[in-house]
């Protein structure tokens, strides 16, 4: 197993994945970038951008909330009711997100099936093995431990000036609903948390330059991982904060 130890550890153990977190949660966390895209597309770039855009320098507040008439009410996302309407609300507007509790029960025995294959050692690329010229190697289950850590630190490489607020929080939104399905593999706690990030207004810092190809998303999405790692950077209350200063911040 590639492991060294002057590799950067997380800053705090409060906001690490819990143990076990596989490579199932990791493609759930990272593999999302395309709803960033497709909001933009269906927004249009100019009614998106407008004048009033969402700066990194400001905080989401009343000062930048867009006003709707069903402002103030809580989004429940259960898979299939997100519109762009909602989305719009979701990123630009600040409206809170909650997830239906069917979908919560989705995820829940979608979970309890994984992880009954994991404790039956059934192999499962990603889960308990390496991935790409790796794909062969069968990970203990320290290494598992390990592994799906530094797989994120190993794509969050991204260069550039920061994307837009509501391009991430939209992206967020948008793996969510995607979540709400209950065909990811992944614990209710990493679907919680990116829920709980956008009804407190912490928003990763994602920047508009990464990876290309089939997965060109997976630079930008492992950034928003490093935040709910408690790494990374956010934007919280109009400042650019270290990760884990933000997520305290926000309780």
């Amino acid at each position: 197993m590639m492991h060294d130890a002057n590799f950067p550890q997380p800053a705090t153990e409060k906001y690490r994945f819990p143990p076990g977190f596989c490579a199932v949660e990791t493609a759930c966390v990272i593999n999302y970038f395309w709803c960033f895209l497709h909001y933009a597309t269906l927004c249009g770039t100019d009614t998106l951008l407008g004048n009033d855009t969402i700066e990194y320098s400001q905080t989401l507040n009343s000062s930048t909330r867009t006003t709707y008439n069903e402002a103030d009410m809580t989004i429940v996302l259960d898979g299939t009711n997100l519109t762009v309407e909602k989305l719009v609300r979701i990123a630009r507007g600040g409206e809170e997100v909650s997830l239906a509790p069917e979908s919560a029960e989705r995820i829940n025995i979608c979970r309890a099936m994984l992880e009954e294959k994991i404790q039956a050692k059934e192999i499962m690329y990603g889960v308990n093995t390496g991935i790409g010229e790796f794909s062969e190697v069968i990970l203990s289950d320290d290494q598992v431990k390990d592994f799906q850590r530094y797989l994120i630190y190993n794509h969050a490489a991204g260069i550039g000036d920061p994307i837009p607020i509501e391009y991430a929080r939209a992206a967020m939104a948008g793996r969510i609903n995607v979540h709400a399905h209950g065909n990811s593999g992944c614990r209710l706690v990493i679907t919680q948390t990116l829920i709980d990030m956008l009804n407190k207004g912490v928003t990763p810092v994602v920047c508009e330059k990464g990876s290309v190809g089939a997965s060109g998303d997976l630079a930008p999405m492992s950034q928003i991982a490093l935040l709910m790692m408690g790494e990374g950077e956010a934007f919280y209350e109009g400042e650019r904060l270290p990760g884990h200063t933000a997520m305290q911040r926000a309780g």
